[in-house]
This record gives C-alpha cells, structure tokens and sequence, in this order.
C-alpha cells in the first residue's frame, strides 16, 4: 500500500457576493485529436504519442499511422501545446528478458552507521535505516532483494519510474511491529511506501528475520516476499504515482509482486503461469467498471458513492488527490478482487493488447508522470494561494458568511485562486487521457477484447 496524498480544496471568495473559482483555459487532454499548424498556417490532424527530443511524435488521422514533426516547423500555440502537456516518448519495449538474477557476489553492503538504535547500511541503489543490527549474511540476502527488484522494474516497459533523495531510496526496517505502527505504519500492513517521505517502512517479520542467540537472522522457514516487491514497485514508479488511476497504480504492483523469484532470481518466463494460480483462487471485479474508477468509489469497494455535504468552513480541508489503498491484508472481498481487476488490466496491457508490445501502456505511464508535473506545480500554488488567503480573511472588513462564503467590500483585492490544470471532475483527472489506452476504441470494445485474450490466455475475466 502507499500512504495518501492529497490535494488541498480551495476556498472561493466573494466581493459582496460569489465569484467562481478560476477554471484553467488549456483544460484540453494531451491525448485528444488535434488540429496541429504549422508555422505557415498549414494543418494536419492527429494523436500525439509523445515528446522525443525536438520533435513531437503523432499518430496521422488520415493515415493511421505515427510520424515525427520537428517543433520547430510547428506554430507558436503547438508548441506551447506540447511544453505544457507533452510527455517523454517512452523506448520500445518487447518483452522481458528470461530471468533478472542478482547473486550475493553481486551485492556490495557498506556499513555507514552503527550507532545503538540505529544501523546504516549502503548498497548501490538503497539506503536503509534498521533499528536492529544485522550481521554480514542476513544484510547482503535483504539488500540482494531490494536490488534484484530494482533490476525487475528497470526491465519493465516503464523502467525505473523515480529519482531518490540524496542518490539513494531510503528504506526503514523495525525491529517490532509496535515501532512500525508507531513510525506511522498502517496497523494491518506488511509494509508501507509513503511518498510524501519517499521512504519505504517494513517491519523485520516481513523480511523474515527472528531474533536469536546469534543476533537478527533470515529465518528458515518459508516466508513471503511479495510484499516487498509489491511495495517497491510503489516506490520505483513514484514520478507517475500522484496521477495515475488507482487501478494501474495497484495492478503494476500486483503484477509485479506475482512475478516468481527464487535464491534471488526472477523468472519472467513462469510469470503467466503464477498468474493463473492465483486468478483461480481470486475473482476480479468488473473490468469495464474498475477502468474508469477514481479513488473515492474504489476505497467504497467499487460502489460509487453519493455526495457527502461539505461542511461548512471546511475551506482547508483535503480533497482525494493521489490516495491509495488503506489497508493490504485486510479481509475484504471486494477490495480483493479490484486488485485482481487491476492485476487483469495490466497484464493484458502488457502482453496482449496491440502487438504485445506494451505500446499503449507505455504511452499512459509516460502521460501519468507528465500530469504528476502538472498536479505538483498546481500544488505549489494553491499552498501559496492558502497562505495568502488566510492572511486576507484575517484583515477588517472581511466577513466570514459561513458555507466558504465571504464578504467583502469591491475596494479589497483577494488573492487569487490557481486554475486547477485538467479537464473535468476535480475527482477523475487520472483518467482524463484515458484514451491513450483506449486507441480509438470505446470501452466496451476495449473491455470486450481484453475479456476474450484474458480468456485465451487462461485468465477468465468473469465466471
């Protein structure tokens, strides 16, 4: 699970009267039909796919097929178009390699810290922070996952997806359960990455780890790595989490986290195989509903929601923005099978829509990380915006009328509010380009063609 994020609901300020929040003028989607000119006036119509460079990569309307258009033969306004909205062409992609390994050779553990209480161990690309000391062995088999999942998403048709603090992603390891929760761990979780910190807490009984006569060592009974995959698979794609659909923000997770691993060696090959294990056990939800979900019906179970009445002079209260699941492990059939859902959409993404290439996808991803720039600098202003308004409200003359209404005489200038950046609801902006997956197709077509190759591929959606 990831910890939530929001975004703050601004208030709305009347001069003797209501005036309407500011609505931005570029509301358009990035992945909408376009009527692109060229400097001359000149037209074409088409898709864009992304960025490379200094050229915009499009899908020609009349053709069908892609092109790259040099910027600067286009017009002003195009321009400006793909500065704001243009995201980063993604590399092509075809299929994993056979296996990802990463051997205890490979590992390099440095020991940087080992101050009581607090022990601090470096490897190429994590850093981690263990309220437990831990002896050569069972270190290097920890950060050996940590790397060997690093090498599995790296390899993946998005790669690594974040940049960490200070070169390195930081992760906490507590030696009780108690410290965990007590950190800010969710009471029924295996672990958490909080982006907000950009730090991945895990409790020791996760990695296996019991305390004995010799110290912290792995134990030798079986024990689940899922979680973690799971959980860095959050962390590596932090860049497109805050604006990406909660569905393909679990699903990759889920996909990632079945991939079968061993003595520190993923086989992508038998991936499909666990898959179909587990989709025996596990119903997915609806996958026509589960695509265009937000947050709010999914943390309802799937149920869309009625309007809740805001309260009045709630004016600083947080909105949905990017929140995730509240709780793995919870027993709650439903919130189950969503995560089957998203499991089921991602893996048909990736392996069986278009040419298996994971084109589509590859292309929403790249969008996601691009609108996650947009929601980050709307951020940055309406904190500005909430400082500066509670100084406004502060001043005389200024009546508060209740129900985020206030008064005010037309001589005072308030601060005003940013333009929220994206098309639609406040509520489904993660979905707002939608149809780079959806490639021309409704999503009844979609969702009907993924059904039949999930089924082809002994992955029935329903039964």
């Amino acid at each position: 699970m990831i910890s939530p994020r929001f975004v703050m609901l601004l208030p709305l300020l009347c001069a003797l009267g209501l005036a309407e929040a500011q609505v931005s003028e570029n509301t358009g989607a990035g992945s909408a039909l376009r009527e692109w000119k060229n400097a001359d006036g000149k037209a074409i119509k088409g898709w864009m796919l992304g960025r490379d460079g200094e050229s915009v990569a499009m899908k020609l309307e009349s053709t069908g097929k892609p092109a790259k258009v040099p910027l600067a033969s286009l017009s002003v306004a195009d321009r400006l178009f793909v500065a704001d909205l243009g995201w980063k062409l993604p590399r092509p992609w075809s299929k994993w390699p056979l296996d990802i390994k990463m051997g205890l050779g490979d590992v390099d553990v440095d020991v940087v810290s080992s101050a009581t209480g607090k022990y601090v161990y470096h490897t190429r690309h994590f850093e981690f922070i263990s309220g437990g000391e831990l002896a050569q062995a069972p270190m290097r088999d920890i950060a050996r996952m940590f790397e060997a999942t690093y090498l599995l998403l790296q390899a993946s048709p998005w790669g690594i997806l974040a940049k960490p603090k200070d070169g390195r992603f930081r992760a906490e390891l507590f030696t009780s359960r108690n410290e965990y929760i007590k950190a800010g761990g969710p009471t029924q979780s295996a672990g958490v990455y909080i982006p907000e910190r950009k730090v991945f807490m895990v409790p020791f009984e996760t990695l296996g780890l019991v305390n004995t006569s010799n110290g912290w060592q792995r134990s030798k009974e079986e024990y689940s790595t899922q979680t973690l995959v799971h959980e860095l698979t959050h962390m590596l794609m932090d860049e497109a989490l805050p604006a990406m659909p909660i569905w393909l923000a679990e699903g990759t997770a889920e996909y990632m986290e079945r991939m079968p691993m061993k003595i520190g060696t993923f086989t992508p090959g038998s991936h499909l195989a666990a898959v179909r294990e587990h989709h025996k056990e596990q119903p997915a939800f609806d996958l026509a509903e589960t695509i265009v979900m937000n947050r709010k019906t999914w943390d309802n179970d799937g149920v869309k929601e009625r309007p809740v009445p805001v309260a009045p002079d709630s004016r600083f209260g947080p909105v949905p923005g990017r929140l995730m699941p509240p709780g793995r492990g919870m027993n709650n059939n439903k919130m189950l099978e969503l995560y089957e859902a998203g499991l089921m959409l991602v893996y048909y993404f990736i392996h069986l829509d278009g040419n298996g290439d994971a084109a589509r996808l590859q292309r929403f991803i790249a969008a996601c990380v691009k609108n996650s720039e947009r929601l980050e600098a709307f951020n940055k202003k309406a904190d500005v915006y909430n400082k500066a308004f509670e100084e406004f409200v502060k001043q005389p003359g200024v009546t508060n009328m209740g129900g985020g209404r206030y008064q005010f005489p037309a001589s005072m200038k308030p601060p005003v509010s940013p333009p929220w950046p994206f098309a639609g609801d406040m509520e489904d902006y993660t979905i707002q380009d939608l149809e780079l997956l959806l490639d021309g197709r409704s999503v009844e077509q979609l969702i009907g063609e993924a059904r039949v190759a999930l089924s082809k591929a002994g992955l029935p959606a329903s039964r």
